[in-house]
Parts: C-alpha cells; structure tokens; sequence
C-alpha cells in the first residue's frame, strides 16, 4: 500500500511539474506588427493543453480509486483545510459514550490496516498476543 502512495505522490509531482514547465513567457508589447514566426508558439499551446489533461485525469482517477476504497471501509470523504481526510465514527470500547469521529489519511489509513495485518500474522506464529501481558 506505501508503494501506492508513493506512485500517487509521484503522480502529483510530475503534474505541478509539468503544469509549471508548460506556462507560457509574458510576451512583451513590441511595436512591430505579429509575424508567421509567432504562429508556432501558438499551435504548439493546444497540443500541451491535452497532455496535462491527461495527467489531472490520471490524478482525478487515481483519486476516485482512494475513495472508492475508504467507503468499503466505512468512512467518508471530507476536506480539512487543503487535505483530504476520510472520516468515520468509531464507537468506544468500554464505555457507553457517543461515537467518536475518526479522521485519517489515506496513508495514515493503509498504515493502520498494514499494521493490524501484521499484528494478526505474529499472533497466528506465536500463538500468544504481543504485549497481552
């Protein structure tokens, strides 16, 4: 799952990088009319236009993918501030208090999930549960 988040982080470090390589120099006012010699500048825009297109599809679809796999989990897509947390509510154990809403990451989330698999794969090896006392 770390190898997703990576892919999806280099993903979105090629799209800025690319969206920021494909924006055009401020042309400055000159007094000579416009030339052919100008026609090719801008012929070669619309042909950029679709490859970062391309990349914020990817994005959008790897995105669409995350939260596709968060609400089989059970939990919500929602915004805090500029990152995207998915949320849900956790009932308590012990006590017979109100759920508690829970937010996380999709990485903090494949975090949580790799963790718990690899707490039941000892406990299976073991036969004892790590750290019960």
């Amino acid at each position: 799952m770390r190898v997703i988040s990576i892919v999806l982080g280099c993903m979105a470090l090629g799209a800025l990088a690319t969206a920021g390589a494909q924006t055009p120099p401020v042309a400055t006012p000159s007094a000579a009319p416009a030339t052919p010699a100008s026609a090719p500048p801008a012929a070669a825009a619309p042909a950029a236009a679709p490859a970062s297109n391309a990349s914020a599809a990817s994005a959008a679809a790897a995105t669409a993918a995350i939260d596709r796999k968060m609400i089989s989990r059970g939990y919500k897509p929602e915004m805090a501030g500029n990152d995207r947390v998915y949320c849900r509510k956790e009932d308590q154990i012990g006590t017979r208090l109100a759920p508690k809403k829970v937010c996380l990451t999709a990485e903090q989330a494949d975090l949580a999930e790799h963790d718990a698999k690899e707490y039941a794969e000892r406990l299976q090896r073991s036969g004892k549960p790590i750290g019960g006392g």
